[in-house]
């Protein structure tokens, strides 16, 4: 693989409600899918030629992937898929940051339920290993968590930490790995 496409679903109701969200299987918004069509109109997402298109198989990567690109043989990547924030799935941003139990889970203690940030680090990272063994280059429609972990990795000098990689839904990076340089898309 030399390209790496990286692109993020559409919005969803729990951007639109700022719920933290990973495992639950949301679709995308009529309002996300008409800004895909209408993004896509104005070409700025690649072509896909030759890549090796993949999804996290998750309905808001599918219907994101069909919205942009129409109907795109693809393969389903399950360990590209978001976090699982276990007992904190579709909570309100503002309900949990009073909450003890959240900020525990932030600082990498485990649920019964779910996964911790380094789980699901490791899980993109082997991910990208799997990517970067392929012999052509990649297209991937998935989550911002996920981006954000391939980012830092791939462009661990940036100094960037934490959302600074996250794109705005619909949005992502086109990565020249020989070059070791990215554009923005969106």
């Amino acid at each position: 693989m030399e390209h790496l496409t990286l692109l993020r679903h559409g919005i969803t109701e729990g951007i639109e409600r700022s719920l933290l969200y990973g495992s639950t299987d949301l679709p995308v918004t009529e309002r996300g899918l008409q800004e895909l069509r209408a993004r896509a109109a104005r070409g700025i997402y690649p072509a896909p030629g030759g890549a090796l298109v993949v999804t996290s198989g998750m309905l808001r990567t599918e219907q994101t992937l069909r919205a942009i690109y129409g109907e795109l043989p693809h393969r389903v990547w399950p360990s590209l898929r978001e976090i699982d924030c276990g007992v904190f799935e579709m909570r309100p941003f503002t309900e949990l940051e009073r909450d003890p139990a959240y900020a525990s889970w932030l600082a990498g203690t485990p649920l019964q339920t779910g996964e911790t940030f380094s789980q699901a680090r490791a899980r993109f990272l082997r991910s990208l290993r799997r990517m970067r063994r392929q012999p052509q280059d990649i297209l991937a429609v998935v989550h911002g968590g996920t981006i954000i972990t391939i980012m830092q990795a791939l462009f661990p000098g940036e100094g960037r930490r934490d959302f600074a990689w996250l794109p705005e839904p619909g949005c992502g990076y086109a990565v020249d790995l020989s070059a070791r340089s990215y554009r923005c898309i969106g």
